[in-house]
């Protein structure tokens, strides 16, 4: 790759404007709710995701039901997404605040620690 291509790819990478928000896994089989937040939506999922396969999930119960059910026993959500203008900002507490007011209308989800 040359260098234009890279500083190019670079700069995409720095402007880029990525979906923040909670996001939820259901286990299908049990309705279990686990919900999380990311100031990135697509990279959590998949954060969740690769820890769940190697078993290093910081969730038990979780973890559990991943290594019963597989990842074909769950269903992904994107709860809600913030908006936002300037990704520079700490958009934290909008997030945790999102987050609360999800786990108020779900009162049996689970909150996912960090």
């Amino acid at each position: 790759m040359d260098k234009t291509k890279k500083k190019e790819l670079l700069m995409q990478w720095k402007t880029r404007h990525p979906e923040m928000g909670v996001i939820s896994m259901q286990c299908k089989a049990t309705g279990e709710i686990f919900a999380d937040i990311s100031k990135d939506l697509q990279r959590a999922f998949n954060s969740h995701r690769f820890r769940l396969s190697a078993a290093l999930h910081s969730s038990r119960r979780l973890q559990e039901l991943w290594n019963e059910h597989g990842e074909e026993g769950f269903e992904y959500k994107v709860e809600s997404t913030l908006k936002y203008d300037n990704q520079d900002e700490d958009q934290s507490a909008k997030l945790t605040a999102m987050l609360d007011s999800f786990l108020l209308e779900h009162p049996h989800a689970v909150k996912l620690a960090r």
